[in-house]
This record gives C-alpha cells, sequence and structure tokens, in this order.
C-alpha cells in the first residue's frame, strides 16, 4: 500500500502542478460534491438533466453497461474523481474526490502532493431528518448516524493535518429537497429553520463552541441546496466565497496564505 500511495503521488504532482489556487470537494459518499462542482461550472439552466446525467455515469463509469444491466460492481457511488478550472477568487481548481469509505486514502495522496488552499467539506443535510424521525420516518436511522459519524470523524482527521493548517475548511450543509418531492415544488418542509440546522449541525459535527480555539478562523458551516446552486455568482455560494477570501488574506505564522482575491 505505502509503494501503491507513493506512486500516486508522483502521478498527481506530475499531472496536476498548478500555478492556480487549488482547492478540495470532499466528503461522505452521496453527500452531493458532484452537484456542488457542476452547479458551479454550469447553472441549472444550462445542464438541465444534470442529476441524471450523473446516474448514468455513476451506473457505467468505466464499465461496458446499459441502464437495464443496472450498477456494477460498485454499485451507484462514483468512484473516480472530477476535476475542473474555474474563474473565482482569481483562477483557481476544484478536485472532487470519492467518498467511499475503501477509497478514501486518495484524498490524503493528493492534499500531500498539492498546495490546498481551501477544503469544501460537503454533508447530506437530510440526514437530519434520519435523525429527526417525525420529520422523515422514511430515512434509514442507522444510516445517517453512520453518515454523520463518519463525516464528523474525516473532517476532524482533516483539520489536524499539517500540510491543510493554513487553509480554509467551508463546511457544506446540502439542505437539499428529497427526490421524491420533485424539482418544481416550492413546499417546505416542517422543521427547523437554516440557522436552527446550522446550529444542529455545528454540534453534531464538533465544529461548534467545542471546536479548538486554535481551528475557530479557518472553520464555519453553511447550508444551502447544492442543486439549486446558479453558478459561482449565487448569492448563497458568494457567503462561501466571502469566507473563503477573509481566510485566505490573513498572513500569520501557519495560518492563511496572505492573498488578497
Amino acid at each position: 500500500m505505502a509503494k501503491l500511495c507513493k506512486s500516486l503521488q508522483s502521478t498527481v504532482k506530475g499531472l496536476f502542478t498548478s500555478t492556480y489556487r487549488q482547492f478540495l470537494i470532499l466528503g461522505v459518499s452521496g453527500a452531493g460534491k458532484t452537484t456542488l462542482m457542476y452547479r458551479l461550472k454550469f447553472a441549472s439552466g444550462n445542464w438541465e438533466t444534470m442529476e441524471e446525467d450523473l446516474e448514468m455515469m455513476r451506473t457505467q463509469r468505466g464499465m461496458d453497461r446499459t441502464p437495464e444491466e443496472g450498477p456494477g460492481p460498485y454499485g451507484p457511488d462514483d468512484y473516480g474523481y472530477h476535476y475542473e478550472e474555474f474563474n473565482m477568487m482569481g483562477k483557481c481548481s476544484m478536485w472532487d474526490l470519492c467518498g467511499i469509505h475503501s477509497l478514501r486514502y486518495f484524498w490524503k495522496v493528493v492534499y500531500e502532493s498539492i498546495e490546498v488552499h481551501g477544503i469544501f467539506f460537503v454533508v447530506d443535510g437530510n440526514d437530519h431528518m434520519g435523525i429527526c424521525e417525525t420529520l422523515e420516518p422514511r430515512r434509514d436511522r442507522a444510516q445517517a448516524k453512520q453518515n454523520i459519524a463518519e463525516a464528523r470523524q474525516e473532517l476532524h482527521t482533516l483539520l489536524h493535518e499539517d500540510c491543510l493548517r493554513r487553509g480554509f475548511f467551508a463546511v457544506l450543509v446540502n439542505q437539499r429537497k428529497p427526490r421524491e418531492e420533485g424539482k418544481n415544488t416550492t413546499k417546505e418542509k416542517p422543521g427547523m429553520s437554516r440557522s436552527e440546522l446550522k446550529s444542529w449541525w455545528q454540534v453534531q459535527l464538533g465544529v461548534g463552541e467545542d471546536l479548538h480555539e486554535s481551528l475557530v478562523w479557518q472553520t464555519r458551516v453553511f447550508v444551502l441546496d447544492c442543486d439549486k446552486l446558479e453558478d459561482e455568482e449565487d448569492p448563497d455560494w458568494k457567503k462561501v466565497l466571502d469566507f473563503a477570501q477573509e481566510t485566505l488574506a490573513v498572513s500569520k505564522e501557519n495560518k492563511g496564505f496572505g492573498v488578497t482575491v
């Protein structure tokens, strides 16, 4: 495994050495990472069938299979990575890395091979409904608890990596509407407001009042719907970018990069 990781690091360095500011989109599988990347790249009106196309890609990627044949040996998950370049915050590149448990080791390969300026850590906001049974009794409580526990563990592992101490951590609670509601509905589920959801997730992920003071400056939680973002100019996304720019501009020992964008 050590030889494999070293080989992968050399490959990453050789292929993706960049003068761009580089960001990672991380999170457990199914949180909405790829949706985030491509909604920033293409507004919903420019790629109306994105969710369906991504679902097809997850089923068939790397395999010669038809939709009728169903998913391959990896199931419906996306076990690859995505890379795109953007004009936000100056020139930047973003990596969307696989969140399947057995492949998360690749995260470390990447962030130890390139200079990472920030991480967008995505969690599935609807997992809170799996904990609050009265809101969404159909969600699997055990799976929701597992997702939250894994997200917390992975996030804190990243927060304590020496090579990531200078960058920002934008924790994105992807509060999407359940698929069965349909894309055109405007009816809201009863329950928590956005600010209440933010507080709930801060507690669940351990990034609220109990977050160590040395990490507070670089960590913030945002609640949004990744599928509703209208490219990088979306008002909800601008709030995330404002925090990212503020953090990147910090110029102290082991904090920030002292860059203004």
